[in-house]
């Protein structure tokens, strides 16, 4: 079967969860960008840099990467943080699409 993954409020650290849950998507809130790392790690938020750390922990291990949803992101700070995630997409290939209201999923 489909495995989905969903993070709430997180933080680094995801990576052995990942790597046992082995999703097929990662829903995760991405919620400052990189700038603002210590913020978001005081208050258990995600940056893009957070998330591609995780993300080439799990390809360094030869795992598949998932598709990734974000979600839960500032609204101030969307634009930046989505050329962040784009960025990542560039470095691993990894399908990262941005949540939207009344979007429909399959898994």
């Amino acid at each position: 079967g489909r495995r989905l993954f969903f993070t709430g409020d997180t933080t680094a650290g995801l990576g052995a969860a990942l790597a046992a849950a082995r999703p097929d998507l990662l829903v995760v809130e991405v919620t400052y960008p990189s700038r603002m790392e210590e913020m978001a790690r005081r208050y258990t938020h995600m940056t893009p840099s957070l998330l591609a750390t995780e993300l080439m922990a799990l390809r360094r291990e030869g795992r598949v990467l998932p598709r990734i949803l974000a979600v839960h992101m500032h609204p101030t700070y969307e634009a930046e943080i989505w050329r962040e995630l784009m960025d990542i997409t560039d470095r691993t290939g990894c399908r990262i699409d941005m949540a939207r209201e009344g979007m429909a999923l399959t898994v």
